[in-house]
This record gives C-alpha cells, sequence and structure tokens, in this order.
C-alpha cells in the first residue's frame, strides 16, 4: 500500500519536474514520526524549571509558549496544536503571524526550517530551543538571526522530559539543546546557504 503511494508521488513529482530528496534523521531527533509509525503517543517534551527559569533570567520571561500543550507549556499562554484544547491561545501556530516582544519556541526538530521560514514574517523577538547539530542546513540561518549567543541547556537527562513516557526522551545523552535569542523578519541568510565565520 505505501508502495503504490509512493508511486503516485513520484508520478506528481515528475509530472511538475519537481525533485525529491530523502534524508537521514536520526530517530532521537525526529521522535514524532518515529513514535508515530510505531503506533505510540507522540512524545512531549518538557523544559524543566530550572532551566527555564535561568534563561527568563538572562533574557526575560516570554509572553507566549508557541509550541506546547496543557502540560508542556512554561507560561500559561501558550499555542497547542490539539484542537481540543480549550485552554491554549489558539491552535496551529503557523496559522497565524508572529508579533510578540518574546515568545517560547521549543518545537519538534523537525519544524525548525518551518519555524525559521515563519519567523521571517514575524515580528519581535523569540527563544528558540534548538538541538546542536553543526552540519545541518538551517544553523546558517539560526546564528544570522541570533542577537545573543546561544545558551547551551545543562544534564538534559535531569532537566528534560518527555511528558507522554513522564522519562527523559530516548538517548537522551546523545542530545544537545541551545536556547537561541533571536529576532523576527527576515534573516540576513537566506535558508541553506552556508556562513562561515560566527562569534558563536
Amino acid at each position: 500500500m505505501m508502495l503504490r503511494d509512493v508511486e503516485r508521488l513520484f508520478k506528481v513529482t515528475q509530472g511538475y519536474d519537481i525533485v525529491v530528496k530523502a534524508h537521514f534523521i536520526p530517530s532521537v531527533c525526529n521522535s514524532v514520526v518515529d513514535n508515530l509509525s510505531r503506533q505510540k503517543a507522540p512524545p512531549d517534551w518538557h523544559v524543566l524549571p530550572k532551566i527555564t527559569q535561568m534563561i527568563f533570567q538572562r533574557w526575560g520571561v516570554p509572553e507566549i509558549d508557541l509550541f506546547a500543550t496543557s502540560n508542556s507549556a512554561v507560561i500559561p499562554s501558550y499555542v497547542s496544536h490539539d484542537s481540543t484544547d480549550r485552554s491554549a491561545v489558539f491552535i496551529n501556530a503557523f496559522s497565524r503571524v508572529w508579533k510578540y516582544n518574546l515568545a517560547w519556541i521549543f518545537p519538534p526538530p523537525a519544524l525548525i526550517p518551518q519555524v525559521l521560514q515563519h519567523l521571517n514574517l514575524a515580528e519581535g523577538t523569540f527563544i528558540v530551543i534548538a538541538p546542536r547539530w553543526e552540519k545541518v542546513f538551517w544553523r546558517p540561518d539560526i546564528k544570522s538571526r541570533a542577537v545573543s549567543p546561544p545558551i547551551t541547556l545543562p544534564d538534559l537527562a535531569h532537566n528534560l522530559v518527555d511528558l507522554s513516557t513522564g522519562n527523559p526522551p530516548e538517548k537522551v545523552q546523545m542530545l544537545h539543546l541551545e536556547a537561541w535569542k533571536v529576532r523576527g523578519g527576515r534573516g540576513r541568510l537566506p535558508l541553506g546557504i552556508q556562513k562561515t565565520n560566527s562569534c558563536f
């Protein structure tokens, strides 16, 4: 069944002269899709207050958490992907233009390119939590938007929990997260362009 779907997809893309490229994303960094393919509850990662307070003391308290659930939100005002969540300010962070003095963004890693694209239309300042991957195409873009050097989140085994299991994410010892304070609007680099020199 899936093979037929893939064949149909390739016929459509060939008809429009579109090139499809596959990229391997380790399951530790693509946990939403990985869990759905195994019919598990999707992960709901949450940074514990010890870390969020450290970040808030340095950069200020955000007015909204743009990628959260009622359990994982780091502040009371949050946006959910769950259409049944009556406590959320609104549903689907990408459904609106972002205009905030300071907002918290901790998306599933696979959504980071879409977040950066959405930031092109945004106004304000944003704290983005992202994995530290040196060779991903979006890292130069996030660096070009930064207004401060990133903060490395320490000791994730004790400060990051997957609320769907109550435990740290699988293979948390392989995961390194950073908090970036970035501005909205177009980045100085087009997405995917490499920046050779950086102060951080």
